[in-house]
């Protein structure tokens, strides 16, 4: 199946000195058509130069205490804890 793409280019008419025109001409392309993507389990996470050490000390020391062998795992645990946690305190407040 092939999708109908138009591409828009801008051409400006170099004869005309006193001043540009420019004009705007549709072209139009066949490309397969592209399936959408699914969406991407990839997340990258960066810390402040100022913070940088403190937080590689708690998830080394977390790391070890918790037995968890990677930091994303960490990160893992550590968010499902979390929602939890707000998950629990709205049924308290209910």
């Amino acid at each position: 199946m092939y999708l109908l793409r138009s591409l828009r280019a801008i051409y400006k008419d170099s004869r005309i000195t006193t001043r540009e025109t420019s004009f705007t001409r549709t072209h139009f392309i066949l490309t397969p058509m592209q399936v959408t993507r699914p969406k991407q389990n990839r997340f990258q996470m960066s810390y402040r130069k100022q913070e940088a050490n403190a937080f590689l000390e708690m998830e080394q020391s977390l790391m070890e205490d918790l037995c968890i062998p990677t930091r994303c795992e960490l990160h893992r645990t550590a968010i499902k804890n979390m929602y939890q946690q707000r998950q629990q305190l709205m049924l308290n407040l209910l």
